[in-house]
């Protein structure tokens, strides 16, 4: 009987050994399209066109709001583990560019080092009364909605 008990003990751990480990395990979610150093050698630029591109490598994730000729294809690799936040673990962005008769002119990968965003020192003005703490407070004294209805 003693020996029933030791066994049952044993197997109870070794399950909950089991399903703790496995909580553990990081739940990774692919958002967008990964476009791999393959799919970039498969495209040519001068022969390639914007069709042949979405045959090879499919839609773009964005297109250029200010030139249309230059597509986008954005992906991101998350990985989550337990109740912790996702924490990236891949970001690529390709970019793809195209002359005016529709062909490619450039394809290339966009790394952290080659984003220019220019950064403005200057500051927006808004509108509106500078107020106090004490002047919000009892500004709001005796403003009440008419009896029984949203307005």
């Amino acid at each position: 009987m003693f020996i029933n008990i030791r066994k049952a003990q044993i197997t109870a751990l070794i399950l909950c050994a089991a399903v703790s480990i496995g909580a553990c395990t990081p739940t990774v979610a692919n958002r967008g399209h990964i476009v791999t150093a393959e799919d970039i050698s498969d495209i040519v630029a001068g022969r390639d066109t914007q069709r042949s591109v979405i045959k090879k490598i499919g839609s773009p994730s964005t297109i250029s709001t200010l030139d249309p000729s230059i597509w986008y294809y954005i992906g991101l690799v998350t990985e989550k583990r337990g109740i912790l936040d996702p924490k990236q673990t891949d970001k690529k962005i390709v970019r793809v560019q195209f002359d005016p008769e529709g062909k490619v002119l450039e394809i290339a990968e966009v790394t952290n080092d080659n984003i220019d965003v220019p950064i403005s020192q200057s500051k927006t003005e808004t509108g509106g009364n500078k107020v106090t703490l004490m002047q919000q407070f009892f500004g709001n004294l005796g403003k009440f909605n008419a009896a029984g209805g949203n307005e």
